[in-house]
């Protein structure tokens, strides 16, 4: 990284086999009416010749080219290191956004000093009815969703507010937040690999003192085909397993104990669904948490040492889980596995 250039926001677009959704979401960006706006775009080792196309029809991104797949975190980490703005546009291939998207966000953050991120209003691309997500938000039970996913659009969403965090789709960071809270260089944690990088980095900010605000004026559509639909084993594997690594690397020990009978629940409902559904893959999280712990405990003691609020602070925005909703969905997708094992087709995958 060279020298930060104040009021510059570099888009970082993590790309794996995206071309076709590329054009869209790079268009998008093109069409900003934030004046100061570069991109960078890391290609993990694309097959479908997603990269060449890029630097073919859109010179002005710049390409970084990974030889391998190394992941969504430690992939936009070189992204971030690779861009020149105080801003950080952290951007999924499968999101298109309104010319207004990135000014809103700067304004949002140019007028709160302790916001360290900052995300808008996703509609749903393929029910554009539908959300798919108002900020992030966090529940007692150590769960964490979107706001407002799947939900019809409501006055509730028309008002910015503080959430959480900011959803990774399309999240605008302070670069000032980012290297606040890095773990020895890295703003996302690279041993994450993808799936709860987002989740970790607001945790952590909040342990550090910075807020994350919604603005529901910056508007933007996500297809989730590209990057959020394909539940495969690794998919699975890795949500099951980087939920308890996130937890076990920023919780407060007292808070945890508090709600622990209904976190080990959930965790066995979830666990239940796997092992009906895809044995090997609970097997392979499982010894994905014991491999990764004595990493994630050690950084723990460099998160917790470094934690500048106390635990009530960060408590106050687990929100109390809705059970009654959360189980009729668990149930839906149990028998929607179910319905599946049963089809013609074994082999066909359905979005979650």
């Amino acid at each position: 990284m060279g020298e930060v250039v104040p009021g510059l926001v570099s888009a970082v677009v993590v790309n794996w086999n995206g071309g076709e959704y590329l054009r869209a979401c790079l268009s998008s960006l093109k069409a900003q009416t934030y004046p100061d706006l570069e991109c960078v775009l890391v290609d993990n080792a694309s097959t479908d010749g997603s990269a060449d196309l890029v630097e073919r029809e859109f010179p002005w991104v710049r390409v970084v080219r990974n030889a391998r797949n190394r992941g969504y975190a430690s992939a936009m980490n070189r992204g971030i290191r690779e861009g020149r703005g105080e801003f950080i546009l952290a951007l999924n291939f499968d999101v298109v956004l309104a010319p207004e998207f990135v000014a809103r966000l700067v304004e949002a953050l140019r007028a709160f000093s302790r916001a360290g991120s900052a995300s808008g209003r996703l509609y749903r691309a393929d029910s554009p009815a539908l959300l798919d997500s108002a900020g992030h938000e966090a529940y007692r039970p150590r769960l964490f969703r979107n706001r407002g996913y799947m939900e019809p659009d409501s006055p509730l969403f028309q008002v910015g507010t503080e959430v959480f965090g900011a959803p990774g789709a399309a999240a605008l960071y302070r670069r000032e937040m980012l290297e606040d809270v890095a773990l020895d260089g890295e703003y996302f944690d690279e041993d994450l690999f993808a799936f709860f990088e987002d989740v970790d980095l607001d945790w952590r900010a909040r342990l550090r003192g910075w807020t994350s605000v919604y603005v529901p004026e910056a508007v933007g559509w996500h297809e989730r085909g590209g990057t959020g639909r394909r539940r495969n084993d690794l998919v699975e594997e890795l949500n099951f397993a980087n939920r308890v690594l996130v937890v076990m690397k920023n919780d407060s020990p007292s808070r945890l104990a508090r709600n622990l009978p209904a976190f080990l629940l959930t965790l066995a409902l979830k666990a239940a669904e796997l092992a009906l559904a895809r044995p090997r893959v609970l097997a392979r999280a499982a010894a994905r948490i014991l491999r990764l712990a004595p990493r994630i405990l050690e950084k723990r003691r460099k998160v917790q040492a470094g934690r500048r609020v106390g635990e009530r602070a960060v408590e106050i925005w687990f929100r109390p889980l809705p059970y009654r909703r959360y189980l009729r969905r668990q149930l839906a997708r149990w028998g929607g596995r179910k319905g599946r094992r049963g089809a013609r087709r074994p082999g066909r995958r359905s979005p979650e």
